[in-house]
């Protein structure tokens, strides 16, 4: 996470880590995008394993291509922020910003 922009880290007696960015700013969709594998939901969308003989004239794939973008666009709509919600909301979102130590 902290390659990725999300974190800042600081080594050593007073390290810890915090958050890099606002909850507002960090997009659900485009997080798991970036830290998760994209799931190879049949054979065929992984070419170096698909052995599918009806790869190229079959609809399924874009049909189901189109359902993982669909659920990620819909994840996009989301940030950090809309998950810390209630009575702890602030508390929350203080504790992401302090440092752990």
């Amino acid at each position: 996470l902290a390659k990725l922009g999300y974190l800042q880290t600081r080594r050593g007696r007073g390290g810890g880590m915090q958050l890099a960015l606002n909850p507002e700013q960090i997009r659900l969709g485009k997080l798991i995008r970036e830290t998760e594998d994209q799931p190879v939901i049949v054979e065929c969308f992984d070419p170096a394993t698909n052995s599918c003989k009806l790869n190229g004239s079959c609809r399924l794939k874009g049909i189901l291509a189109e359902a993982v973008g669909s659920f990620y666009r819909h994840l996009d709509q989301f940030t950090l922020a809309d998950l810390l919600t209630g009575r702890n909301r602030k508390r929350m979102i203080q504790s992401l910003q302090m440092d752990t130590r």
